[in-house]
């Protein structure tokens, strides 16, 4: 499913059977379009009246009545909604985007791994690149691995172990 708090949490489901890397068709009394920079917006009938701060409901749509999500997607030939990640989170690494929620699921799905987190590290040629941290153990080949499942740019150079919370910590 996909979905946000401002749209009375679902904006698309899937069949249980269906692609697993997809969050499905948008459900009825919602309407999703995603922008040139591929921002996928909404609006409908759950969609809140807007932020409420300093005594007042504050709209939450752009000039074209729509509500950016700050999520990116696309909608495919079928109608099928894939969410690719967060804005905030894109990083670009010689002239490619690289969203660090695909890679996480990737190496998620592919190992034997609870976690994994995607940040960028500072480079000179390509401005930044993946590294990964994960919970669990990577074999010696998981780059290689990878090479199927994801484009060169999208490897994690290398990989840390997640540090874990120590109750010294909490």
């Amino acid at each position: 499913t996909y979905g946000l708090t401002e749209m009375a949490s679902q904006v698309s489901t899937s069949k249980i059977d269906g692609n697993p890397c997809c969050s499905g068709k948008v459900l009825p009394n919602r309407e999703l379009r995603i922008d040139e920079t591929g921002e996928i917006l909404v609006r409908g009938k759950t969609l809140c009246l807007g932020y409420y701060f300093d005594g007042q409901v504050h709209s939450i749509l752009n000039s074209e009545d729509w509500f950016p999500t700050r999520d990116l997607g696309e909608v495919d030939g079928s109608g099928e909604l894939s969410v690719h990640g967060r804005i905030d989170n894109m990083f670009i690494s010689g002239g490619m985007n690289i969203y660090p929620e695909t890679i996480e699921r990737i190496i998620k799905e592919t190992f034997d791994v609870e976690q994994a987190v995607v940040v960028s590290k500072p480079d000179p040629d390509y401005e930044a690149r993946p590294v990964v941290f994960v919970s669990g153990k990577l074999p010696a080949d998981w780059q290689e691995t990878l090479r199927s499942k994801l484009q060169g740019f999208e490897i994690p150079l290398c990989a840390f172990d997640l540090p874990l919370e120590s109750e010294e910590s909490i």
